[in-house]
C-alpha cells in the first residue's frame, strides 16, 4: 500500500484554524477505487484534527460511463475480468441530469456491492450511485456532507459570478485560453473566440438531454448551433471553473487527485490573469490499495528464465554425459568428425529424453505458467476495482495509512 499526502498536514492549518472552515475533495458519480475513498478519508482526518467542516463534491453534470462495472474472477490459475453492465444510459446525459433506474445486479458476485446498489434510490443516476458508494464507504469513513455540482445556481455567490462570465466574456476567455498555453495543458479545449461571440467556459444542461456548449454575445446567451440559452437554465462549470469556484469561494482547502494538480496550474493562472486574485491553497492525496488473488504470478524476467530453461533443457538433459563429447570436439578440427560427434550429442539427447520424458514436459508447464503469471500479474497490479469489492479490513488499514501519513 503506497500513500501519498502532499504537503504534510500541519502545512494545512493555516488554511483550516478559522471559523466554519471547509475542507473539500470531490469526484465523478461512478463506481470508483479506493484512490479516492483516500482523498475523503484525507478531507475526514483534516476535519476531525481542525474543526473543519469535510465536503464531498459530486461532479454530477459530467457525461460518462457510469453503468459499467469490471470485477475480477478466478478460474484455476487464471485470472479474468469479467465486464458486467449495469444499465443502459441514455446517450450524452449527465449522470445529474439522468433518472435513477433499477440496476441489472444479478452478475455483481461481491455482496456488499450488490446489496449498496440494489438498496438505493435519488432522484438522478449520479445521486443514485452516491448513495451506494457512502454506503460502501460509510463503515470506514462516517459520515460526510454531499454537494452536487448540479446544485450550483442555487448559491448566490455562483450567480453572480456567471453574471460577471457573460459581463466580461472576452476578458475571461482570452485569460482561459492564455492560461492554457502557458501551461502546457493540451486535453482541455481553448474557447472559441469568434468577432461576434465568445464561448464561455460553461455547460448548459437540461434533464435528460446533452449538455451543450456557451456562448456570450452582447449579453445574450447561445449554444454551439446558434439557439438561445435561457440565462436562468442550468449553466454549470467546466473542469477549470469548478475548480475555480471550489478554491475561490466554497473551500477553504480543496484536496485533489494526480490529474487535479496539473489542471490547477492552468486553473491557477487563469485566474491570477482574470480576476486578479489568487485561490485558496490544494493538497494532493493519493493511494495504491491492490487486491490479493491466489494465483501464479511472473515478471518479464521470470517468462525469459523459463524459457532459457526450456531451450537449455532440450539440449542439455544431462551435462555431465556431454562434456566428453564437447571436449572432442573442441581438438577435432576435421569436418566429418565434427559432425559425427554432433550427431552423437543429438542421438545422446534424444535417448536421455525418451527415457525422461517428464523434464521437458515440465519445463514447457513452467514457460506456460510464467506466460500465464504475466497476465495475471497485469491483472493483479489494478488499483481501479470498484471500492466495494476490497475487504472492509483492508479499507480499515488505508484508513489508518492516510492517517500516518499526514501525522506531523
Amino acid at each position: 500500500m503506497k500513500v501519498r499526502v502532499d504537503p504534510p498536514i500541519h502545512r494545512w492549518a493555516d488554511a483550516l484554524n478559522k471559523p466554519q472552515a471547509v475542507v473539500a475533495t470531490g469526484h465523478q458519480a461512478l463506481l470508483w477505487h479506493p484512490g479516492i475513498l483516500a482523498k475523503l478519508l484525507a478531507v475526514k482526518v483534516a476535519a476531525e484534527r481542525y474543526g473543519a467542516t469535510p465536503l464531498h463534491v459530486v461532479v454530477d453534470h459530467d457525461v460518462h460511463e457510469a453503468l459499467t462495472l469490471e470485477q475480477p474472477r478466478v478460474e484455476g490459475d487464471r485470472l479474468l475480468v469479467d465486464t458486467l453492465r449495469l444499465g443502459e444510459q441514455l446517450p450524452d446525459a449527465p449522470t445529474g441530469f439522468h433518472p435513477s433506474m433499477r440496476l441489472q445486479l444479478k452478475s455483481v458476485r461481491d455482496q456488499r456491492t450488490h446489496d449498496a446498489l440494489a438498496a438505493v434510490s435519488g432522484d438522478s443516476l449520479a445521486r443514485q450511485l452516491t448513495a451506494a458508494l457512502m454506503a460502501l464507504i460509510e463503515p470506514v469513513l462516517g459520515r460526510i456532507n454531499v454537494m452536487y455540482v448540479s446544485d450550483l445556481p442555487r448559491d448566490e455567490r455562483y450567480r453572480q459570478l456567471v453574471d460577471l462570465m457573460i459581463a466580461e466574456a472576452r476578458a475571461c476567455a482570452e485569460a482561459y485560453n492564455a492560461a492554457l498555453a502557458q501551461t502546457s495543458l493540451h486535453d482541455v479545449s481553448r474557447l472559441r473566440l469568434d468577432d461576434d461571440k465568445v464561448e464561455l467556459p460553461l455547460w448548459a444542461c437540461a434533464w435528460k438531454q446533452p449538455r451543450r456548449r456557451v456562448f456570450a454575445s452582447r449579453g445574450l446567451l447561445f449554444d454551439e448551433h446558434e439557439r438561445p440559452i435561457d440565462r436562468q437554465a442550468a449553466l454549470l462549470p467546466k473542469a477549470l471553473l469548478l475548480s475555480a469556484v471550489m478554491r475561490g469561494m466554497l473551500s477553504d482547502l480543496f484536496v485533489h487527485g494526480l490529474g487535479g494538480e496539473i489542471y490547477d496550474q492552468s486553473t491557477e493562472r487563469w485566474w491570477r490573469q482574470w480576476r486578479g486574485q489568487s485561490l485558496r491553497p490544494m493538497a494532493i492525496v493519493t493511494a495504491d490499495l491492490r487486491l490479493y488473488f491466489d494465483v501464479p504470478l511472473a515478471d518479464a524476467d521470470d517468462l525469459a528464465h523459463a524459457i532459457w530453461h526450456r531451450h537449455h533443457l532440450q539440449h542439455n538433459p544431462e551435462p555431465a554425459r556431454k562434456q566428453p563429447l564437447l571436449a572432442q570436439m573442441a581438438t577435432t578440427v576435421q569436418r566429418p568428425q565434427r559432425a559425427g560427434l554432433f550427431q552423437q550429442m543429438h542421438e545422446l539427447n534424444e535417448r536421455l529424453h525418451a527415457r525422461n520424458p517428464q523434464l521437458l514436459r515440465d519445463a514447457e508447464r513452467q514457460v506456460q505458467l510464467a506466460r500465464l503469471g504475466r497476465a495475471n500479474a497485469r491483472i493483479a497490479a489494478r488499483r481501479d476495482w470498484c471500492v466495494g469489492f476490497y475487504p472492509l479490513e483492508l479499507l480499515h488499514a488505508l484508513r489508518q495509512a492516510v492517517a500516518d501519513t499526514m501525522n506531523p
